[in-house]
């Protein structure tokens, strides 16, 4: 007996999950299926490719990311899990950082949660400082962020098998502290039963030189976890690929350092990998000649995010193939995401914080491929997760889509009526439906400010955008940037923005590290607010001449619409 056919015969540890599947002929089934295996991939400053339906374009870089060689090579196994499930088409990150993300991916809380910040600010402060510095998974005055409140420690709780794999960056380590044991150690502290193939940073500041990037190495890991036949338990895998990160050149990665090259140390053996250092045919080809098989693919074109892509893209097929083998793809819930934006990284611009994000789980999904067009954020991963495994868990932000995929009324509400935010520093953003506002704490500070002015963005203290057309539809490229500089998005609707700022300003209470935390209250958008229109029946006559007087105060008010304050 296999072991994915143990697995499905083991009831006694497997919660029946009780899911609605479209039918032949649209009747509605309800069956019972075992709890999913559950692999979360997240590499790090991966680019949003065009062919993934792009956010917004910078008005200085507009569609600039084809699919590797110009478009030539089309990551066949990305788009697999995205052609094949659920592509979210209004997916964003919380934070638009790599560790400021990866905290709200694996708790499913905004990183102004995070217990390490809420200590350093709770004295002084309204807000948390949002950082990687002050963004870290640690158990600290009674909030048990390492210990309880993630995925992998309320996973394992639940009877899950727990793998960490890849770059961490949630620890407050120095250079001089680092152990790679003690880090391995450590991050099992916070739910893991396995953790291996660990970078705990980035290069610049924990490689001595002796390695680089190693995607066999990471796969290799995250093939012996999935093929782990110890247990017959299902398993939870947070699997964060390093590429194509810039703190180490990929090109100089592939070219100058071996699969043996690794922070654990030299290995004795080359990895063996079906679809990396193993081809079609079954051969052992060994680093070096799989390695000449990426630069090939990639035509002359070898940036970190061309050559990264396919190196991922690699990786991501042998995970797919080791599922295969094991009987376990179609039980098993894939979610692959940016972990940010990276034309604005660090900002709140849609080019920051808009990521692609795609779900694969054949059983529930099929494989006709879906897509899905309400607002969903990294806080939601944990909620769904969990629905869909049957966890009752510990307080989160997120919401679970689970239900809503696939129904048009629960997927117009989550379009149309959400409010998700966004935290870098001390800005704060929010989008409701349609209608974004962004706050800058300090201009001269201010990442987001910073990026602004150097993309062509609009940049204030406050900010108000609209960001879909007349149609609801969100606006991307060629229709144009919402965001971009401009006097309109300078000259804020009063109205929208004095809603959106309740609605911000009911966020920070329920997020200030001087309050007890809040995970009760709803911030949402009211529909109290009187239309935006105007008031004269001037207004119309000047637009039909053609002439205006919005330089002038008292005429803005009378005529909003007219002036483009709405």
């Amino acid at each position: 007996m296999t072991r994915s056919m143990r697995r499905h015969a083991t009831w006694g540890s497997v919660a029946a999950v009780m899911t609605i599947l479209k039918g032949i002929g649209g009747i509605l089934l309800v069956t019972a299926l075992p709890r999913p295996n559950v692999i979360v991939i997240q590499p790090d400053d991966l680019p949003f490719f065009d062919p993934w339906t792009s956010p917004t374009d910078n008005p200085t870089d507009p569609d600039q990311n084809p699919f590797p060689n110009e478009g030539n090579y089309a990551l066949p196994h990305l788009e697999r899990l995205r052609t094949h499930g659920v592509q979210m088409l209004q997916a964003y990150t919380a934070s638009p950082s790599c560790g400021t993300s990866r905290y709200s991916t694996i708790t499913g809380k905004y990183p102004s949660r995070s217990a390490h910040g809420r200590d350093i600010f709770q004295n002084n402060e309204d807000r948390s400082s949002v950082t990687i510095p002050t963004t870290k998974l640690v158990d600290l005055n009674g909030q048990n962020d390492c210990s309880e409140e993630n995925l992998a420690a309320a996973f394992q709780q639940n009877g899950y098998r727990t793998g960490m794999i890849g770059k961490w960056h949630l620890f407050d380590v120095t250079r001089s502290d680092y152990v790679y044991s003690t880090v391995q150690q450590s991050i099992r502290d916070c739910g893991f039963n396995f953790s291996e193939g660990i970078y705990v940073e980035n290069f610049q500041s924990f490689s001595d030189g002796s390695f680089s990037h190693n995607m066999e190495w990471v796969t290799k890991h995250a093939i012996d976890f999935i093929n782990d036949d110890s247990s017959t338990d299902p398993f939870f895998l947070y699997f964060n690929p390093t590429v194509p990160h810039s703190s180490e050149d990929v090109e100089t990665a592939i070219k100058n350092f071996t699969c043996m090259d690794t922070p654990e140390g030299l290995l004795t053996d080359e990895p063996e990998i079906k679809g990396m250092t193993v081809d079609s045919t079954g051969t052992f080809i060994g680093c070096e000649e799989y390695r000449q098989t990426i630069l090939d693919r990639a035509g002359n074109k070898f940036s970190n995010k061309e050559l990264g892509a396919i190196w991922i893209d690699d990786g991501v097929g042998a995970i797919l193939q080791a599922l295969e083998d094991n009987g376990q793809l179609n039980n098993t819930i894939i979610i692959f995401q940016q972990d940010h934006g990276i034309e604005t990284k660090k900002a709140l611009y849609e080019n920051g914080i808009r990521i692609a994000q795609f779900v694969h789980y054949p059983d529930v999904f099929g494989v006709a491929g879906m897509t899905f067009s309400g607002l969903v954020s990294t806080i939601d991963i944990g909620p769904t997760l969990f629905d869909f495994a049957g966890i009752t868990s510990y307080d989160m932000d997120g919401k679970s889509w689970k239900d809503a995929i696939g129904n048009t009324t629960k997927e117009t509400v989550w379009k149309d009526e959400r409010c998700l935010f966004f935290e870098m520093q001390l800005d704060r953003a929010v989008r409701c439906g349609c209608e974004k506002y962004i706050t800058i704490s300090d201009q001269s500070e201010s990442f987001t400010a910073t990026k602004g002015r150097q993309s062509g963005l609009a940049v204030g203290g406050v900010l108000y955008f609209q960001m879909c057309d007349s149609s609801g539809n969100y606006l991307n490229f060629p229709d144009g940037n919402p965001e971009q500089r401009s006097r309109r998005a300078r000259r804020n609707n009063r109205v929208a923005t004095g809603a959106l700022s309740e609605v911000l300003s009911c966020f920070l209470n329920k997020t200030s590290p001087s309050n007890n935390p809040d995970y009760v209250t709803t911030c949402v958008k009211t529909d109290d607010d009187p239309p935006c229109q105007d008031s004269s029946r001037m207004c119309s006559r000047r637009r039909r001449r053609g002439a205006t007087s919005c330089n002038r105060r008292r005429f803005r008010q009378k005529c909003p619409a007219l002036c483009g304050e709405c």
